[in-house]
């Protein structure tokens, strides 16, 4: 429309000129020369707009690295009271499409590794204690909602293999036990994070799943003997806090 306007300017212009017997050329003032140039200049709507949008979208494929702290709930077993959780992970998302402000995509979670400390635990006069750690990589689905140029929520899901690391000991008087439990099992994780541009802060729940296993258990006699882990699962509860880059 803005183009259809300035050709018919310039063949009134050119038109006017030759009535009044002047050469048959366009005269163009110098405020004529303005307003054409800002015609020229600018963008449809649309174009704008776009290019408004894209300025504000900080949502975007990008690396990531989360530091997690938080709590364990028990594993189905006397072996592990796990109490405390430190970890940290980092991937990579790609965001696969765009429906107004949300985005959905993938996410690989290239390694999260983490350490869980032992509460001890009294069973029968011999107190036990262990440690964990695990080594969990993982993919899944991501979706962010975009609130404006500044603020955006993430809901994420993954689901990848784990392998547990298990230290035990228990005390009763002078004797010790030793024992190191080594799983395979699964890890299913739902994670909901507030963005902040590249900053996020979130909740993370990390279910990790445990098979059976057969261990060796020694003690401070130089004795040794045989043990089985039927499994279980650890339920993590952590804060995360983590950046984009």
């Amino acid at each position: 429309m803005k183009q259809l306007f300035l050709i018919c300017f310039l063949f009134s212009n050119f038109v006017g000129n030759a009535q009044l017997g002047y050469p048959a050329q366009i005269s163009i003032p110098l405020s004529t020369v303005d307003f054409v140039s800002i015609i020229a200049s600018s963008k449809p709507d649309s174009v704008q707009k776009e290019l408004k949008t894209n300025a504000f979208n900080f949502i975007e494929n990008s690396w990531f690295f989360d530091g997690l702290v938080g709590f364990n709930g028990l594993r189905s077993t006397s072996l592990n009271t796990t109490a405390f959780s430190v970890a940290g992970r980092i991937g990579k998302k790609w965001y696969l499409g765009e429906l107004n402000k949300w985005q959905f995509g993938a996410q690989a979670t290239f390694m999260r590794m983490g350490l869980s400390f032992g509460l001890p635990q009294n069973i029968s006069g011999s107190v036990s204690n262990s440690t964990l750690l695990y080594f969990a990589p993982s993919a899944g689905f991501i979706n962010a909602f975009q609130i404006n140029d500044k603020y955006a929520v993430e809901a994420n899901l993954n689901i990848g293999f784990n392998m547990m690391f298990t230290f035990f000991s228990a005390v009763n008087g002078s004797y010790r036990r030793d024992a190191t439990i080594v799983q395979p099992g699964f890890m299913v994780n739902p994670c909901v994070k507030f963005r902040i541009k590249s900053l996020a802060v979130g909740l993370d729940v990390a279910v990790l799943y445990s098979g059976a296993a057969n261990y060796k258990i020694v003690d401070n006699t130089g004795g040794n003997y045989s043990a089985t882990d039927s499994g279980g699962s650890i339920y993590i509860t952590s804060i995360t806090v983590g950046k984009t880059f």
